[in-house]
């Protein structure tokens, strides 16, 4: 026993002289598996320090000189640090430490705060302030929530490599947290339990690279209203396992989610309904959800781009984006088409895609585009087949805005074709006789858009004339005029004739008319008391 406070004595010792210079009091022996902190709870008295120690010197400032640093390696520390709302006189570090109770640091304030790779039931930091950075890194581990409410760091949160674990609960909850520049989850950082960022405001980027966020059935990352000034990285090998949610988040840069895998396929993938992001999206390179990828009202600055991402969701949509605003949508190469995409009433700049990519379900009602990007030109009749995807059936809008982008695009013919295939499968909601109608219409005249149809309908009533007439014409009747004077019977211009009842006046020579020197009259089909016979007779 005496050993032990003699041990304690020299450490205690050792640290007051220590903080006003800064060094490190380092108590780790050099054996990588002995001095893990996960198993802190077995070093002797040697490694061990009073957590009021530590208080003690991180709040008195009495003494010739102010402290620097509390600086502490390969700790043991024992009872509970409890700093709540006090100040803390210098920047405190400890790395690779073993704490038996939770830290608590509500409402305290600090210059800096650094716990790389601690072991720690659970740390209480709502409303704390620091002007520097606050460092959880590093293997940083917690077996209880982080609580982080309304905290305020003046620099970089750093998370990365670190493993957060409160299965039933928040693992990290950072509600209203402010973060003045950088907030970095990556480099296999990890967290069992619900990731809470609602409200945050993170002055620099977001990193969530290399991640792994689970909460089955639950929320894995929480995130509603959050704002960040630059870009949102959610990637090289993110993984969700429980919905993620960015409903009525403001990012200011980039949203990425390529090689990212969301996994919840009872519910949601991912949630991100009137999400702003001022820049581009990405959803590629390996992308994977298994849920619903739910934009509904999302405002995308730049382009939102799905290429080579797998989208399934069994039970429902895939993604969906019903008023959606967005640059250039990008729909191809998807390694696996989607079940069902819903895009009523969204509006982008172009759309990107591919036949191989089209969805089993396409649902675009008030689905607006400015152009078509295609790898390869794809057919209007091949293109009609997407069209054709809807699930509630015929609906006007998504052909006439297809018609609409091939015209601008001088695909006039394209445009003819989508314009049909409209009115073609209108046919099934008319009755009886509207189909009949319909039907006719579209044979005669294409519906208005094959006006050739009308001369090839012509030449074949004129032909049919011309046969019927020649077999009809009377010839055992007597003329009352002698040959010289009567113009020969023409079959196939007395159908013209029949069928272009106009063509009276083009048979009258110039200045000339019944009464007139030269003029004639037009009796029947024949013209009578002409000075010159009519073109057709020349």
């Amino acid at each position: 026993m005496a050993l032990a406070e003699t041990t304690r004595a020299g450490v205690e010792a050792e640290l007051r002289e220590a903080i006003r210079t800064g060094q490190l009091v380092d108590l780790r022996t050099g054996d990588p598996v002995a001095d893990d902190p996960a198993h802190g709870a077995g070093w002797d008295a040697q490694r061990t320090v009073a957590a009021v120690l530590l208080a003690e010197l991180l709040t008195s400032a009495e003494g010739p000189r102010r402290p620097r640093a509390l600086r502490l390696a390969g700790a043991r520390v024992v009872g509970q640090l409890d700093l709540e709302a006090t100040a803390l006189v210098c920047p405190l570090l400890l790395h690779g430490c073993w704490f038996a109770e939770p830290v608590n640091l509500a409402e305290a304030r600090a210059p800096a705060i650094r716990l790389p790779g601690c072991h720690l039931p659970g740390l209480s930091a709502d409303q704390l302030t620091t002007s520097g950075n606050l460092e959880l890194d590093e293997g940083f581990t917690a077996t209880g929530e982080v609580g982080l409410l309304g905290a305020h760091i003046g620099g970089q949160l750093i998370l990365s490599g670190a493993g957060l674990s409160n299965p039933g609960g928040p693992a990290l909850a950072a509600d209203q947290l402010t973060v003045g520049q950088d907030l970095f989850c990556r480099n296999g950082f990890s967290a069992r339990g619900e990731v809470r960022l609602l409200g945050a405001h993170i002055g620099g980027q977001l990193s969530l690279r290399g991640a792994s966020l689970s909460n089955p059935d639950g929320l894995a990352l929480n995130a509603d209203q959050l704002t960040v000034d630059q870009g949102v990285h959610c990637s090289e090998g993110f993984k969700a396992d429980g919905e993620v949610r960015l409903p009525g988040a403001h990012i200011r840069g980039q949203l990425a989610f390529h090689g990212a895998t969301l996994h919840n396929p009872d519910g949601f993938a991912l949630v991100a309904d009137k999400l702003t992001v001022d820049h581009d999206v990405f959803f590629q390179e390996g992308f994977s959800a298994t849920g619903e990828v739910r934009l509904v009202g999302a405002h995308i600055g730049g382009q939102l781009n799905f290429r080579g991402a797998t989208l399934t969701n069994l039970d429902g949509r895939a993604l969906n984006a019903q008023e959606l605003r967005a640059g250039p949508l990008i729909l191809s190469d998807l390694t696996k088409p989607p079940e069902r995409v819903d895009l009523t009433h969204a509006k982008v700049g172009t759309l990107g895609d591919a036949p191989a990519s089209w969805p089993t379900q396409s649902i675009l009602d008030g689905f607006v585009y400015d152009a078509l990007y295609e790898n390869r030109l794809v057919s209007a009749r091949e293109r009609l087949g997407w069209l054709a995807r809807n699930p509630q059936g015929y609906t006007p809008q998504p052909y006439e805005q297809l018609a609409a982008v091939y015209r601008r695009a001088g695909r006039d013919h394209d445009a003819r074709t989508v314009a049909i295939a409209k009115q073609w499968r209108r046919r099934r909601m008319l009755t009886p006789l509207g189909k009949l109608w319909n039907l006719m219409l579209y044979a005669t005249v294409g519906y208005g858009y094959r006006m050739w149809l009308t001369i090839a309908w012509l030449l074949v009533l004129v032909g049919l004339g011309w046969w019927a007439f020649d077999r009809a014409y009377p010839a055992h009747l007597v003329a009352a005029k002698p040959p010289g004077q009567r113009p020969p019977f023409h079959a196939a211009l007395y159908a013209l004739d029949l069928l272009l009842p106009f063509a009276d006046s083009a048979t009258r020579a110039p200045g000339s008319g019944p009464g007139r020197p030269g003029g004639c009259s037009w009796g029947g089909t024949w013209p009578v008391g002409c000075s010159r016979p009519p073109w057709w007779l020349r």
